[in-house]
Protein backbone atom coordinates (compact mmCIF):
# COMPACT_ATOMS: atom_id res chain seq x y z
CA UNK A 1 0.00 0.00 0.00
CA UNK A 2 1.86 3.64 -1.08
CA UNK A 3 1.99 5.89 1.89
CA UNK A 4 1.31 9.57 2.13
CA UNK A 5 4.79 10.24 2.77
CA UNK A 6 5.53 8.32 -0.98
CA UNK A 7 2.58 10.05 -2.55
CA UNK A 8 4.11 13.31 -1.43
CA UNK A 9 7.08 12.75 -2.97
CA UNK A 10 5.65 11.86 -6.33
CA UNK A 11 3.98 14.53 -6.48
CA UNK A 12 6.94 16.79 -5.64
CA UNK A 13 8.75 15.20 -8.08
CA UNK A 14 11.57 13.27 -5.69
CA UNK A 15 10.62 10.20 -7.53
CA UNK A 16 12.32 10.26 -10.66
CA UNK A 17 13.12 7.96 -13.74
CA UNK A 18 12.13 3.86 -13.12
CA UNK A 19 11.34 4.19 -9.76
CA UNK A 20 8.59 6.81 -11.14
CA UNK A 21 7.50 4.75 -13.55
CA UNK A 22 6.82 1.47 -11.09
CA UNK A 23 5.42 3.97 -8.53
CA UNK A 24 2.90 5.11 -11.48
CA UNK A 25 2.32 1.29 -11.95
CA UNK A 26 1.66 0.93 -8.17
CA UNK A 27 -0.03 3.28 -7.97
CA UNK A 28 -2.93 2.35 -10.97
CA UNK A 29 -3.81 -0.73 -8.68
CA UNK A 30 -3.89 1.26 -5.46
CA UNK A 31 -7.50 2.98 -4.97
CA UNK A 32 -6.95 4.84 -1.38
CA UNK A 33 -3.61 6.08 -3.24
CA UNK A 34 -5.71 7.54 -6.11
CA UNK A 35 -7.98 9.15 -3.90
CA UNK A 36 -5.53 11.06 -1.75
CA UNK A 37 -4.32 11.91 -5.81
CA UNK A 38 -7.36 13.72 -6.32
CA UNK A 39 -7.58 15.68 -2.75
CA UNK A 40 -3.99 16.33 -3.49
CA UNK A 41 -4.42 17.85 -6.86
CA UNK A 42 -7.46 19.72 -5.50
CA UNK A 43 -5.67 21.16 -3.19
CA UNK A 44 -3.14 22.19 -5.62
CA UNK A 45 -5.99 23.73 -8.00
CA UNK A 46 -6.89 25.93 -4.78
CA UNK A 47 -3.38 27.27 -4.35
CA UNK A 48 -3.39 27.79 -8.30
CA UNK A 49 -6.49 30.53 -7.12
CA UNK A 50 -4.42 32.30 -4.76
CA UNK A 51 -0.68 32.21 -5.56
CA UNK A 52 1.94 32.57 -8.43
CA UNK A 53 3.54 29.47 -9.43
CA UNK A 54 6.63 29.50 -8.06
CA UNK A 55 5.30 30.64 -4.05
CA UNK A 56 3.20 27.32 -4.75
CA UNK A 57 5.75 25.15 -5.10
CA UNK A 58 7.91 26.68 -1.72
CA UNK A 59 4.58 26.10 0.08
CA UNK A 60 3.54 22.77 -1.12
CA UNK A 61 7.60 22.11 -0.13
CA UNK A 62 6.16 23.22 3.40
CA UNK A 63 3.12 21.70 3.77
CA UNK A 64 1.34 21.40 7.25
CA UNK A 65 5.15 22.45 8.80
CA UNK A 66 2.55 25.41 10.64
CA UNK A 67 -0.08 22.74 11.87
CA UNK A 68 1.55 21.92 15.14
CA UNK A 69 -0.14 22.21 18.65
CA UNK A 70 -3.42 24.03 18.79
CA UNK A 71 -6.89 21.86 18.48
CA UNK A 72 -7.91 21.59 14.89
CA UNK A 73 -10.69 23.84 15.53
CA UNK A 74 -8.36 26.96 16.42
CA UNK A 75 -5.93 26.15 13.83
CA UNK A 76 -8.64 26.35 11.00
CA UNK A 77 -10.43 29.70 12.23
CA UNK A 78 -6.96 31.45 12.60
CA UNK A 79 -5.71 30.46 9.36
CA UNK A 80 -9.64 31.07 7.38
CA UNK A 81 -8.98 34.91 8.98
CA UNK A 82 -5.62 34.91 7.68
CA UNK A 83 -6.55 33.93 4.49
CA UNK A 84 -9.51 35.96 3.63
CA UNK A 85 -6.80 39.14 5.05
CA UNK A 86 -4.52 38.41 2.86
CA UNK A 87 -6.95 37.55 -0.02
CA UNK A 88 -8.54 40.85 0.54
CA UNK A 89 -5.02 42.77 1.35
CA UNK A 90 -3.91 41.03 -2.65
CA UNK A 91 -5.55 41.91 -5.73
CA UNK A 92 -9.93 40.89 -5.62
CA UNK A 93 -9.48 39.79 -9.55
CA UNK A 94 -8.76 36.42 -8.68
CA UNK A 95 -11.55 35.77 -6.27
CA UNK A 96 -14.42 37.97 -8.44
CA UNK A 97 -13.29 35.40 -10.98
CA UNK A 98 -13.90 32.63 -8.88
CA UNK A 99 -16.63 33.42 -6.72
CA UNK A 100 -17.11 29.86 -4.93
CA UNK A 101 -13.66 28.95 -3.96
CA UNK A 102 -14.60 29.62 0.18
CA UNK A 103 -17.49 27.57 -0.58
CA UNK A 104 -15.56 24.96 -2.20
CA UNK A 105 -13.03 25.01 0.30
CA UNK A 106 -15.40 24.44 3.36
CA UNK A 107 -16.73 20.74 1.45
CA UNK A 108 -13.03 20.08 1.46
CA UNK A 109 -11.68 17.06 4.22
CA UNK A 110 -10.54 18.67 7.28
CA UNK A 111 -7.11 17.17 6.27
CA UNK A 112 -7.28 18.67 2.93
CA UNK A 113 -8.33 22.06 4.01
CA UNK A 114 -5.99 22.54 6.44
CA UNK A 115 -3.44 21.39 4.47
CA UNK A 116 -4.30 24.05 1.72
CA UNK A 117 -5.24 27.16 4.07
CA UNK A 118 -2.33 26.24 6.13
CA UNK A 119 -0.23 25.77 2.73
CA UNK A 120 -1.54 29.29 2.33
CA UNK A 121 -0.76 31.11 5.51
CA UNK A 122 2.75 29.93 5.78
CA UNK A 123 3.57 31.44 2.14
CA UNK A 124 2.39 34.90 3.83
CA UNK A 125 4.86 34.05 6.31
CA UNK A 126 7.41 33.01 3.38
CA UNK A 127 6.46 36.64 1.66
CA UNK A 128 6.90 38.59 4.59
CA UNK A 129 10.86 37.70 5.18
CA UNK A 130 13.36 38.74 3.21
CA UNK A 131 15.20 36.71 -0.02
CA UNK A 132 17.64 34.27 1.40
CA UNK A 133 16.29 34.41 5.19
CA UNK A 134 13.52 31.79 5.42
CA UNK A 135 13.93 28.56 6.74
CA UNK A 136 13.20 25.11 5.84
CA UNK A 137 10.75 22.29 6.88
CA UNK A 138 9.85 18.83 7.05
CA UNK A 139 6.84 17.54 7.29
CA UNK A 140 5.67 16.15 10.54
CA UNK A 141 2.27 14.57 12.05
CA UNK A 142 2.11 12.22 15.68
CA UNK A 143 2.06 8.79 13.55
CA UNK A 144 0.04 6.36 15.00
CA UNK A 145 1.27 2.26 15.80
CA UNK A 146 0.75 0.04 13.09
CA UNK A 147 1.25 2.68 10.37
CA UNK A 148 4.35 4.26 8.61
CA UNK A 149 6.00 7.16 10.40
CA UNK A 150 5.60 10.52 8.84
CA UNK A 151 8.37 13.10 7.92
CA UNK A 152 9.62 15.04 11.17
CA UNK A 153 8.60 18.61 11.57
CA UNK A 154 11.82 19.26 13.13
CA UNK A 155 13.83 22.01 10.88
CA UNK A 156 15.93 20.55 9.24
CA UNK A 157 19.34 22.82 8.54
CA UNK A 158 20.21 24.42 5.25
CA UNK A 159 23.71 24.04 6.22
CA UNK A 160 26.21 21.44 8.53
CA UNK A 161 29.94 21.67 9.74
CA UNK A 162 31.57 18.67 8.56
CA UNK A 163 33.61 18.46 12.09
CA UNK A 164 30.15 18.14 14.07
CA UNK A 165 27.84 16.15 11.00
CA UNK A 166 30.41 14.56 8.72
CA UNK A 167 30.66 13.28 5.42
CA UNK A 168 28.99 13.46 2.18
CA UNK A 169 24.96 13.66 1.49
CA UNK A 170 25.23 10.49 -0.13
CA UNK A 171 27.41 8.22 2.26
CA UNK A 172 25.85 5.69 4.24
CA UNK A 173 26.81 7.25 7.31
CA UNK A 174 23.80 10.01 6.52
CA UNK A 175 21.32 7.83 4.23
CA UNK A 176 18.12 7.22 5.69
CA UNK A 177 16.19 3.95 6.04
CA UNK A 178 14.09 3.38 2.23
CA UNK A 179 10.65 2.96 1.63
CA UNK A 180 11.69 -0.40 0.34
CA UNK A 181 13.90 -1.48 2.80
CA UNK A 182 12.87 -5.21 3.68
CA UNK A 183 13.79 -5.94 7.64
CA UNK A 184 14.14 -9.44 9.15
CA UNK A 185 14.77 -10.75 13.01
CA UNK A 186 18.09 -10.89 13.79
CA UNK A 187 19.96 -14.15 14.52
CA UNK A 188 22.29 -14.26 17.32
CA UNK A 189 22.45 -11.80 19.27
CA UNK A 190 19.49 -11.12 21.88
CA UNK A 191 19.16 -7.73 21.53
CA UNK A 192 16.95 -7.04 24.35
CA UNK A 193 19.67 -7.29 26.95
CA UNK A 194 20.36 -4.06 25.94
CA UNK A 195 23.73 -2.05 24.56
CA UNK A 196 26.75 -1.00 26.43
CA UNK A 197 28.03 2.36 26.33
CA UNK A 198 31.67 3.84 26.24
CA UNK A 199 32.59 7.28 27.07
CA UNK A 200 34.40 7.86 23.91
CA UNK A 201 36.95 10.63 24.97
CA UNK A 202 38.45 7.86 27.52
CA UNK A 203 38.12 5.15 24.69
CA UNK A 204 39.23 7.14 21.36
CA UNK A 205 39.19 11.30 22.16
CA UNK A 206 39.02 13.60 18.91
CA UNK A 207 40.85 16.52 19.69
CA UNK A 208 39.94 19.73 17.30
CA UNK A 209 42.75 21.97 16.33
CA UNK A 210 42.13 25.72 16.95
CA UNK A 211 45.44 28.45 16.65
CA UNK A 212 43.61 30.88 19.01
CA UNK A 213 42.61 28.31 21.82
CA UNK A 214 45.75 26.31 21.59
CA UNK A 215 48.83 28.90 20.91
CA UNK A 216 51.63 25.98 20.71
CA UNK A 217 52.05 23.98 17.47
CA UNK A 218 52.77 20.47 17.48
CA UNK A 219 54.27 18.38 15.37
CA UNK A 220 52.69 15.06 14.06
CA UNK A 221 55.08 12.48 12.68
CA UNK A 222 54.78 8.41 12.15
CA UNK A 223 57.31 6.63 14.49
CA UNK A 224 60.65 6.81 12.36
CA UNK A 225 59.97 9.37 9.80
CA UNK A 226 61.80 12.62 9.42
CA UNK A 227 59.12 15.02 8.29
CA UNK A 228 56.10 16.14 9.93
CA UNK A 229 52.78 15.28 8.60
CA UNK A 230 51.17 18.36 9.95
CA UNK A 231 51.52 21.07 12.43
CA UNK A 232 48.41 21.49 14.43
CA UNK A 233 47.46 24.00 17.55
CA UNK A 234 46.15 21.02 19.62
CA UNK A 235 45.33 21.65 23.37
CA UNK A 236 48.98 19.96 24.46
CA UNK A 237 48.33 18.87 28.03
CA UNK A 238 45.43 16.94 26.98
CA UNK A 239 47.67 14.99 24.54
CA UNK A 240 48.25 11.06 25.66
CA UNK A 241 51.69 10.92 27.04
CA UNK A 242 51.47 7.35 26.62
CA UNK A 243 50.67 5.43 23.38
CA UNK A 244 46.88 6.10 22.44
CA UNK A 245 44.62 6.02 19.63
CA UNK A 246 43.05 9.12 19.23
CA UNK A 247 42.07 11.58 16.34
CA UNK A 248 42.81 15.44 15.88
CA UNK A 249 40.68 17.73 13.83
CA UNK A 250 42.24 20.32 11.30
CA UNK A 251 41.19 24.03 11.59
CA UNK A 252 40.16 24.01 8.32
CA UNK A 253 37.39 21.97 9.61
CA UNK A 254 37.62 19.02 6.94
CA UNK A 255 40.90 16.94 7.69
CA UNK A 256 41.22 14.30 10.23
CA UNK A 257 44.16 12.55 11.49
CA UNK A 258 43.42 9.26 12.57
CA UNK A 259 45.93 8.54 15.08
CA UNK A 260 46.89 4.81 16.26
CA UNK A 261 49.54 4.09 19.38
CA UNK A 262 50.25 8.34 19.76
CA UNK A 263 51.67 10.19 22.21
CA UNK A 264 52.67 13.54 22.99
CA UNK A 265 56.66 13.96 23.12
CA UNK A 266 57.66 17.55 24.12
CA UNK A 267 55.54 19.76 21.74
CA UNK A 268 55.70 16.44 18.93
CA UNK A 269 53.18 14.04 18.93
CA UNK A 270 54.78 10.40 17.67
CA UNK A 271 51.84 7.56 16.34
CA UNK A 272 52.55 4.27 14.85
CA UNK A 273 50.14 5.22 12.39
CA UNK A 274 48.30 8.05 10.94
CA UNK A 275 45.79 7.90 7.91
CA UNK A 276 44.65 11.35 7.11
CA UNK A 277 41.49 11.45 5.68
CA UNK A 278 38.41 13.91 4.46
CA UNK A 279 35.31 14.62 6.39
CA UNK A 280 33.46 15.48 3.16
CA UNK A 281 33.82 12.21 1.62
CA UNK A 282 32.61 9.46 1.82
CA UNK A 283 33.20 8.21 5.44
CA UNK A 284 33.82 4.61 4.41
CA UNK A 285 36.41 1.77 4.18
CA UNK A 286 37.61 2.78 0.40
CA UNK A 287 38.30 6.39 1.05
CA UNK A 288 38.47 7.02 4.36
CA UNK A 289 40.21 3.26 5.36
CA UNK A 290 40.65 4.10 9.29
CA UNK A 291 43.69 2.14 10.99
CA UNK A 292 41.23 0.00 12.91
CA UNK A 293 40.92 -4.12 12.11
CA UNK A 294 37.88 -3.12 9.80
CA UNK A 295 38.54 -0.15 8.08
CA UNK A 296 35.41 1.73 9.84
CA UNK A 297 36.48 5.27 11.90
CA UNK A 298 35.85 5.20 15.79
CA UNK A 299 34.63 9.03 14.45
CA UNK A 300 31.51 8.12 12.33
CA UNK A 301 28.27 7.18 14.29
CA UNK A 302 30.23 8.00 17.71
CA UNK A 303 27.62 10.33 19.64
CA UNK A 304 27.92 13.72 21.95
CA UNK A 305 25.53 15.12 24.36
CA UNK A 306 24.65 17.94 22.58
CA UNK A 307 22.79 15.01 20.10
CA UNK A 308 20.28 14.02 22.95
CA UNK A 309 18.67 17.34 22.16
CA UNK A 310 17.40 15.72 18.75
CA UNK A 311 17.46 15.33 16.26
CA UNK A 312 20.27 13.00 15.14
CA UNK A 313 20.41 12.93 11.40
CA UNK A 314 23.17 10.05 10.87
CA UNK A 315 23.45 6.74 11.47
CA UNK A 316 25.22 5.52 14.21
CA UNK A 317 27.35 2.74 14.45
CA UNK A 318 28.03 0.02 17.51
CA UNK A 319 30.96 -2.61 18.28
CA UNK A 320 29.80 -6.09 18.68
CA UNK A 321 30.43 -9.19 20.99
CA UNK A 322 31.94 -11.76 18.54
CA UNK A 323 29.89 -14.23 19.84
CA UNK A 324 27.12 -12.51 18.15
CA UNK A 325 28.43 -12.57 14.58
CA UNK A 326 28.47 -15.14 11.95
CA UNK A 327 30.56 -16.91 9.02
CA UNK A 328 29.40 -15.94 5.66
CA UNK A 329 30.34 -19.05 3.39
CA UNK A 330 32.64 -17.25 1.55
CA UNK A 331 34.83 -17.83 5.22
CA UNK A 332 34.60 -14.17 5.63
CA UNK A 333 32.48 -12.58 8.47
CA UNK A 334 31.77 -8.77 7.39
CA UNK A 335 29.40 -7.43 4.18
CA UNK A 336 29.31 -4.16 2.68
CA UNK A 337 29.96 -1.47 3.20
CA UNK A 338 32.55 -3.06 5.78
CA UNK A 339 35.93 -3.74 3.34
CA UNK A 340 37.36 -6.95 5.65
CA UNK A 341 37.23 -9.20 8.60
CA UNK A 342 39.55 -8.88 11.43
CA UNK A 343 42.00 -11.40 11.97
CA UNK A 344 41.18 -11.69 15.96
CA UNK A 345 37.73 -13.25 14.43
CA UNK A 346 39.63 -16.28 13.82
CA UNK A 347 40.72 -16.58 16.91
CA UNK A 348 37.28 -15.86 18.44
CA UNK A 349 33.75 -18.11 18.89
CA UNK A 350 32.17 -16.48 15.88
CA UNK A 351 28.85 -18.56 15.12
CA UNK A 352 28.48 -20.68 11.93
CA UNK A 353 24.35 -19.84 11.32
CA UNK A 354 23.65 -16.29 11.65
CA UNK A 355 22.97 -12.71 10.11
CA UNK A 356 25.30 -10.32 12.02
CA UNK A 357 28.33 -9.37 10.17
CA UNK A 358 30.24 -6.26 10.19
CA UNK A 359 28.94 -4.13 7.83
CA UNK A 360 25.46 -5.12 8.87
CA UNK A 361 22.70 -2.33 9.18
CA UNK A 362 20.24 -2.54 11.82
CA UNK A 363 16.93 -0.80 11.79
CA UNK A 364 13.55 -0.18 13.60
CA UNK A 365 10.83 -0.60 11.54
CA UNK A 366 9.13 2.66 10.07
CA UNK A 367 5.66 1.14 11.23
CA UNK A 368 6.91 1.20 14.78
CA UNK A 369 6.10 4.71 17.24
CA UNK A 370 9.09 5.14 18.57
CA UNK A 371 7.18 7.56 21.36
CA UNK A 372 4.79 4.26 22.20
CA UNK A 373 7.41 1.94 23.43
CA UNK A 374 8.11 3.24 27.06
CA UNK A 375 10.91 5.77 26.48
CA UNK A 376 8.69 8.78 26.42
CA UNK A 377 8.84 11.50 23.46
CA UNK A 378 12.08 13.22 24.28
CA UNK A 379 15.39 12.84 25.92
CA UNK A 380 18.70 10.13 25.04
CA UNK A 381 17.01 7.10 24.73
CA UNK A 382 13.87 8.93 22.49
CA UNK A 383 16.34 10.13 20.22
CA UNK A 384 18.66 7.30 19.47
CA UNK A 385 15.56 5.42 18.88
CA UNK A 386 14.41 7.75 16.24
CA UNK A 387 17.99 7.30 15.12
CA UNK A 388 17.74 3.37 14.99
CA UNK A 389 13.98 4.12 13.00
CA UNK A 390 15.37 6.76 10.58
CA UNK A 391 18.81 5.72 9.53
CA UNK A 392 20.11 2.95 11.36
CA UNK A 393 22.77 1.54 13.46
CA UNK A 394 26.07 0.39 11.43
CA UNK A 395 28.11 -2.95 13.25
CA UNK A 396 31.55 -1.47 12.89
CA UNK A 397 34.16 -3.33 14.62
CA UNK A 398 34.47 -6.59 17.21
CA UNK A 399 34.17 -4.68 20.95
CA UNK A 400 37.46 -6.24 21.98
CA UNK A 401 38.78 -4.84 26.03
CA UNK A 402 36.85 -1.65 25.49
CA UNK A 403 37.05 0.57 29.06
CA UNK A 404 35.24 3.10 30.77
CA UNK A 405 31.72 1.66 30.23
CA UNK A 406 29.43 4.38 30.75
CA UNK A 407 26.58 2.10 32.06
CA UNK A 408 29.00 -0.45 33.95
CA UNK A 409 26.08 -3.14 35.01
CA UNK A 410 25.10 -3.56 31.31
CA UNK A 411 25.95 -7.13 29.44
CA UNK A 412 24.74 -6.58 26.33
CA UNK A 413 25.72 -7.85 22.59
CA UNK A 414 26.28 -4.15 21.33
CA UNK A 415 28.47 -1.47 22.46
CA UNK A 416 28.09 2.14 21.35
CA UNK A 417 30.55 5.61 22.45
CA UNK A 418 29.95 8.92 22.91
CA UNK A 419 31.79 12.23 24.41
CA UNK A 420 29.50 11.46 27.33
CA UNK A 421 28.92 10.14 30.85
CA UNK A 422 26.58 9.07 32.85
CA UNK A 423 25.69 12.74 34.31
CA UNK A 424 24.52 13.12 30.69
CA UNK A 425 21.94 9.70 30.75
CA UNK A 426 18.61 8.94 33.03
CA UNK A 427 19.08 6.84 36.08
CA UNK A 428 16.81 4.53 33.61
CA UNK A 429 18.90 4.75 30.92
CA UNK A 430 19.73 1.50 30.59
CA UNK A 431 16.34 0.12 31.07
CA UNK A 432 15.44 2.23 28.08
CA UNK A 433 17.85 1.55 26.06
CA UNK A 434 17.11 -2.10 26.22
CA UNK A 435 13.59 -1.61 25.15
CA UNK A 436 14.86 0.55 21.93
CA UNK A 437 17.44 -2.66 20.90
CA UNK A 438 14.43 -4.89 21.39
CA UNK A 439 13.16 -3.41 18.22
CA UNK A 440 15.82 -3.80 16.12
CA UNK A 441 15.96 -5.81 12.66
CA UNK A 442 18.29 -6.44 10.15
CA UNK A 443 17.98 -4.65 6.51
CA UNK A 444 18.64 -7.27 4.49
CA UNK A 445 18.64 -5.52 1.43
CA UNK A 446 21.57 -2.58 2.09
CA UNK A 447 23.91 -2.42 -0.12
CA UNK A 448 25.42 -0.02 -2.94
CA UNK A 449 23.15 0.25 -4.81
CA UNK A 450 20.39 0.18 -2.29
CA UNK A 451 21.72 1.88 0.75
CA UNK A 452 19.45 2.00 3.44
CA UNK A 453 17.33 -0.41 1.63
CA UNK A 454 16.67 2.21 -1.52
CA UNK A 455 13.02 3.83 -2.44
CA UNK A 456 11.96 6.68 -0.88
CA UNK A 457 14.11 7.94 1.64
CA UNK A 458 12.39 8.35 5.62
CA UNK A 459 14.20 11.96 5.72
CA UNK A 460 15.63 14.48 3.49
CA UNK A 461 18.83 14.17 2.46
CA UNK A 462 22.00 16.00 4.61
CA UNK A 463 22.10 19.55 3.30
CA UNK A 464 25.61 21.19 1.72
CA UNK A 465 28.40 21.58 3.89
CA UNK A 466 28.79 25.43 5.14
CA UNK A 467 32.17 26.18 4.28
Amino acid sequence: MISEEQLIAYLSGQIRGPDRDRFERELANDLVALRQLVEQEKMDASLSMLVAQPDRQQVKDSILAIVEGPAEVGVKSKIYERVEYETKRKSARDRGSKPGLFDWFKRLPVGIQLASLGAFALLCFFLGKPAGGGEQYAKNTSGKPGKPQPISRDKHPVSREASKWPFAADSPWNAPIGSSARFVEPVGAQLEAGIVFYNAQTAHPTFKADANANPTQMLLYRANTPQPIARLHVPKGEIPNSSKNFAIVAEDGKTIYDIRGGQRNGNDIIANNVVVADLTGSGMPGQYDAPTSTGFSDYAGSLCADDFQGPIRRALGAVVDPSALAWLPDGNAHVWPASKTPGSLRQASVRNVGNLHIGTLLAIPPEVDVASIGVGSSGPAYEIARAFRDYGLYLKKPLSGMQSRVTPGVKAPFGMCGDLSSVNLPPDFDQQLARVASYLKVVENNGPGSVGGGGTPARPAAPKFDR
